[in-house]
């Protein structure tokens, strides 16, 4: 995906200004700012939650074969569903023919598959959060979006978080870009990182790069 000079405007304010960005195939992107740059609305353009008002989204292969997989802010879950009637009721609203051993598949890669009949609005924070990744994968997307996928989680669900992700790159390959304000954190698993402050992209560095500088990095 190459995104550019991308822009978004809320009531003639810039909330997104000429953003520039190239995504290569199976990296683990993280889009790193404080609260308020502008982190979730890119996100939400790139999946087309948004539109945007100027700039170019640009795949390597044809767009209408690209499938892009979200988890933006909380996964809109039914949560007096199951998990697995969850993910079946994601497969049908966009088109994919699941069988129950498929959505059983993936409820045991994202590890609630012990979860039973037990009802969503039951779960913890963090069995939500998984689930929303769950749902994220429906459809096996080539890339997933993923925003503070750990904010409000506490350091075992963060973990978790971590772990899955990285099982997410090294099994299916998927590209990932997760947006968080916590660059210590970001920086245990992504392969490139994003710096983002007041609607735009002011560093790209990669993981090697930031270890040797994160000494003198701030967000500030």
């Amino acid at each position: 995906m190459k995104i550019i000079n991308l822009t978004k405007k809320f009531a003639g304010k810039k909330v997104l200004s000429g953003i520039n960005m190239t995504l290569e195939k199976g990296k683990i992107y993280g889009l790193v700012g404080n609260n308020g740059v502008g982190k979730t609305t890119l996100l939400r353009c790139l999946c087309g939650l948004l539109k945007y008002n100027s700039g170019e989204i640009i795949f390597d292969d044809d767009d209408s074969q690209i499938h892009i997989g979200a988890l933006i802010e909380n996964p809109g879950l039914f949560n007096d569903m199951t998990a697995f009637d969850n993910l079946m009721a994601k497969a049908k609203s966009i088109g994919c023919h699941y069988r129950d051993e498929d959505v059983n598949e993936l409820l045991s890669f994202v590890g609630l598959s012990d979860t039973g009949k037990k009802k969503v609005g039951k779960f913890s924070m963090g069995m939500k959060q998984r689930l929303g990744i769950a749902l994220a994968l429906v459809g096996e997307p080539e890339i997933i979006l993923l925003d503070e996928p750990t904010n409000s989680l506490d350091p075992e669900g963060i973990m978790e978080i971590r772990q899955l992700i990285l099982k997410i790159h090294a099994e299916r390959g998927v590209t990932v870009i997760i947006s968080s304000h916590m660059l210590d954190e970001l920086a245990k698993y992504a392969t490139d990182i994003f710096i983002m402050k007041r609607g735009k992209i002011i560093k790209e560095i990669s993981i090697e790069e930031l270890l040797s500088e994160s000494a003198s990095m701030t967000l500030d």
